[in-house]
């Protein structure tokens, strides 16, 4: 009998819980309009699975959760789970083919997914011209921006400001200036590596970093050095072993090291390109 009362209480709270539970479940639309988007989620997310499991769906149900979930993914940043609401969702819930394209598109575009924001708007204009507007012009072009497809990229923004505005010739040669204008020079991670394999810092030096270049010229210079000396003690074998050994210790970590900050040089040089880019496209189309 005493084992049963302290029983009881975890039971009542237990379905007391679960009570409450299904009541936020229920009503998830209080929760999204006072803006609590992670329980609202829940609670949407909860609705869409016993629709989607239960004996009849409801098309209208079906698209309404959908549609606020993606709003809600969308406000929450989960840019990637937005697209996949998109996707179970159609063009008359977004007032038309453009505003749907370019919805998809966006999402795709804010979670870093450039390379299918490219097809998903290609093949979706492939079938209907019309769909590239100037938002949707935009999206691909940052996106292609970002593929370091630059020539491309401005291709379609002057051929969307050619459609767009009757007095385009300033916009036009604004386009043209800034993908000419501090356009980066790449470096090539290949040159850099046998630069600093024949002539130590050599390959820090043309990527330009000075300090690294002193450094590693430095160490190596040193430890040829400990070899020189050692084999003019005629310690021939104790040269071998510690003073190439060194050396070429140096001379391959260097070589490693000096692909890894090419690939950050240029990466780097892309990203602020593409910055200032993206800060002038958006500013000039409006």
């Amino acid at each position: 009998m005493q084992k049963f009362k302290k029983i009881l209480p975890v039971g009542l709270i237990l379905l007391l819980s679960n009570i409450k539970a299904q009541g936020i479940f229920s009503n998830p639309d209080s929760l999204y309009k006072v803006g609590n988007y992670e329980m609202s989620k829940i609670g949407y997310d909860y609705k869409l699975f016993n629709l989607n499991h239960s004996d009849t769906a409801y098309s209208d149900s079906l698209a309404k959760y959908n549609y606020k979930l993606y709003e809600i993914n969308f406000r929450l940043k989960k840019y990637d789970a937005a697209y996949k609401n998109i996707c179970q969702l159609t063009e008359n819930e977004f007032g038309g083919k453009n505003e749907f394209l370019y919805k998809k598109a966006l999402c795709l575009y804010l979670s870093k997914e450039f390379a299918a924001c490219e097809i998903e708007i290609k093949q979706s204009i492939a079938k209907d011209s019309v769909l590239l507007d100037s938002k949707i012009a935009t999206i691909l072009a940052l996106s292609l921006n970002e593929l370091e497809k630059w020539d491309e990229s401005r291709k379609i923004l002057k051929k969307s400001f050619v459609q767009k505005y009757s007095e385009k010739g300033d916009r036009l040669s604004f386009i043209d200036s800034i993908y000419t204008v501090n356009k980066p020079r790449f470096k090539k991670e290949k040159k850099a590596e046998i630069l600093n394999l024949f002539i130590p810092g050599a390959g820090y030096w043309y990527i330009h970093r000075r300090k690294d270049a002193i450094t590693t010229a430095s160490l190596q210079l040193l430890s040829l050095s400990i070899t020189g000396y050692m084999i003019y003690q005629k310690l021939y074998l104790t040269s071998g072993l510690i003073g190439l050994g060194l050396y070429n210790k140096f001379r391959i970590a260097s070589s490693e090291r000096v692909i890894n900050l090419t690939r950050k040089y240029n990466e780097n040089n892309k990203y602020i390109y593409n910055q200032k880019l993206r800060y002038d496209i958006l500013g000039v189309i409006k």
